[in-house]
């Protein structure tokens, strides 16, 4: 769901952004996973090299394993353990002296086994990157992440782009490639497919009723799920405003791919009830136009991560991050589609970190 919907192409859709601060209530009361410098940290690199070491270690035990397949992390795939996941972020502050990491977002699942935060990102690329030379360019970037927590320690994360400013600069502009074969961590919870029997009962979870309601096309429960006024924050529709366009986006994405199925993969949920993340992964065959794109015939699996807020039993706020580059690509590489550049954060920053270097960084 990288993209939006509307009787015109979703990133033009919406002129100007609507600005939603709303934070949830979190279960410890203090609404921290854990220091809100830590995390960040490790990209940002606060306090020089020592203390990145100590910020990787503080935030991932030995066993700990980085299994994005998107956002920066898709042209790497699988990172396993905690050096490799520092070096990934050493290559990374490399290409982007001064990066800024901000965070927005920030909750846990009622046993605190699990988190979902989202960062956004201010960058420019004045340095060298896996051969390319900087390019000068700069911009931002929205990322939603999930973990999975043991003893307070990262062991598992899930990284995605809910923006496409720096996909756009490795994909279209530089070529770099990804993995194309990238298997989801945990089994499948279930799948749904225009045709099928409904596959999430009465009393299902959110996230079954949207897989199940989303695979098979269903408009009117897709209804049910979502507020009126819904807002959702996709790399091609920032936002993307209203039920009305959300349940277009749903048609238009089986029309551009038929027989499209969705699979459930991962769930969780605040103690609250307030906050909701999970994980499905898109089985695609483009055979059809997506918003007057010619169909490029591509077929594969897309994963994506998605963090919502709810209220009255229903989705008020819904992030997408692209967890693969697979859509991506089609989306800026085949039909070279435009998307918003200016990517806010509907919440308000919680902390920030700087890596030295860099105009952004001074």
């Amino acid at each position: 769901m990288s993209g939006g919907a509307g009787a015109q192409y979703p990133g033009r859709m919406v002129s100007a952004v609507r600005v939603v601060p709303r934070r949830a209530r979190l279960e410890d009361g203090s609404g921290q996973i854990f220091d809100r410098t830590t995390f960040p940290g490790g990209i940002g690199e606060p306090g020089g090299r020592a203390g990145r070491r100590a910020v990787l270690r503080e935030c991932c035990p030995l066993r700990a394993a980085d299994r994005p397949a998107g956002g920066t992390r898709g042209l790497t795939g699988r990172l396993g353990g905690r050096e490799a996941i520092g070096r990934y972020f050493a290559e990374l502050r490399g290409g982007f002296p001064g990066l800024r990491v901000g965070l927005h977002d920030e909750f846990t699942s009622a046993d605190a086994s699990r988190a979902c935060i989202r960062l956004h990102l201010d960058w420019e690329n004045t340095g060298w990157f896996r051969g390319h030379p900087p390019t000068g360019e700069r911009g931002e970037m929205a990322e939603t992440h999930s973990f999975r927590l043991e003893g307070g320690r990262i062991v598992e994360q899930i990284a995605g782009v809910s923006s496409f400013q720096m996909p756009k600069l490795f994909l279209a502009d530089w070529g770099i490639e990804f993995p194309r074969r990238a298997g989801d961590p945990c089994p499948e919870i279930l799948s749904a497919a225009p045709g099928d029997p409904p596959a999430a009962g009465a009393g299902a979870t959110l996230a079954r009723r949207f897989a199940d309601a989303f695979g098979r096309r269903d408009a009117s429960a897709l209804d049910e799920i979502y507020a009126e006024d819904v807002v959702m924050y996709t790399p091609l529709g920032w936002p993307v405003e209203g039920r009305e366009a959300l349940t277009a986006f749903a048609l238009e994405f089986h029309a551009a791919n038929p027989g499209l199925r969705i699979a459930l993969h991962d769930e969780f949920y605040s103690a609250d009830g307030t906050r909701a993340c999970w994980r499905i992964r898109l089985h695609y065959h483009n055979t059809g136009p997506f918003y007057g794109k010619q169909a490029t015939g591509d077929a594969g699996v897309m994963t994506e991560t998605h963090a919502v807020r709810i209220a009255g039993g229903r989705i008020v706020e819904h992030v997408v991050g692209d967890n693969a580059f697979h859509m991506p690509y089609q989306e800026l590489v085949l039909w070279r589609m435009p998307f918003p550049q200016a990517t806010p954060d509907p919440s308000p920053q919680l902390a920030s970190v700087v890596t030295p270097g860099g105009a952004i960084g001074r």
